[in-house]
């Protein structure tokens, strides 16, 4: 059977398929409009890892005989040998993204309990990163070349690691919560004017979209605008403890002692 029949996107407007087997985990990539309509088409059991993320509308997953309604905000992941198929309310269309994995998640908290299925619930923040990334997956399987079996092992990892996060909480804080204690606990650990944004996200393995839409939710301000703050802070403390201006603004990554200064006095002001 031909690779793509093997899978419930029937309909589709965008979507890549492994074909040739090459040597990477990733066997198909799906993503766009899809009218599934109210028919159960009998697809066969898969051997494989699928997830798939809705982005609109209320598709139905019959997953051995067993109906979950999906919509934005879920997230489904299906074990291999069970039978898989899509449907919708008659005519009604969706837009949905789908991966299909050779191997099982990388944390075991991702294995569905059931042997079937795990349908989980996500937070606006991850909903932004899973965007982000499937727009990375795009990309790499458009541009396939020798670095990209190890690009795509990358990139699943950190959806994974997105997906894994959720399940859990920091000291029975949300989601939101933790990721930002995270960010302010790395902009007090590197508050030297040369520690740069894409290095936060990469250490929070989120998109720089999710982080400044996270700061603005709970700071009010952009992840610049409070590393600035921790920065200055900091400064103000080595000043109070007999550091020379020259000293704290070298120790802080700044250029010159006058950067320092004016950046001082800017915040004095506001």
């Amino acid at each position: 059977m031909n690779i793509r029949a093997c899978y419930v996107a029937l309909k589709e407007n965008g979507g890549w398929v492994n074909s040739c087997q090459r040597n990477i985990d990733l066997l198909y990539l799906a993503w766009g409009n899809r009218t599934y309509g109210k028919t159960v088409h009998g697809v066969e059991k898969h051997t494989d890892w699928i997830y798939i993320a809705p982005q609109s509308g209320s598709p139905r997953a019959i997953i051995d005989g067993l109906e979950l309604k999906l919509h934005e905000g879920t997230f489904l992941i299906v074990a291999p040998d069970c039978t898989l198929d899509m449907k919708d309310i008659g005519a009604s269309s969706c837009r949905i993204r789908t991966w299909a994995w050779k191997t099982s998640p990388e944390f075991e908290d991702l294995h569905p309990k059931s042997g079937k299925y795990l349908l989980l619930k996500l937070s606006a923040v991850q909903r932004d990163e899973i965007r982000a990334l499937h727009q990375l997956f795009r990309y790499e399987v458009r541009s396939m070349d020798a670095y990209s079996p190890r690009a795509l092992e990358i990139l699943r990892g950190r959806l994974d690691l997105c997906l894994v996060r959720g399940l859990h909480e920091l000291s029975g804080a949300p989601l939101h919560d933790r990721l930002f204690t995270q960010a302010i606990r790395w902009m007090e650990a590197n508050a030297k004017a040369d520690a740069y944004i894409n290095d936060l996200c990469d250490h929070l393995r989120v998109s720089e979209s999710v982080l400044n839409r996270l700061f603005v939710e709970r700071a009010g301000c952009s992840p610049q605008k409070a590393a600035l703050r921790i920065r200055l802070a900091e400064a103000q403390r080595l000043l109070a403890d007999g550091w020379s201006v020259k000293a704290t603004a070298y120790h802080l990554g700044y250029k010159h002692p006058n950067d320092l200064s004016r950046a001082l006095s800017r915040s004095l002001r506001q």
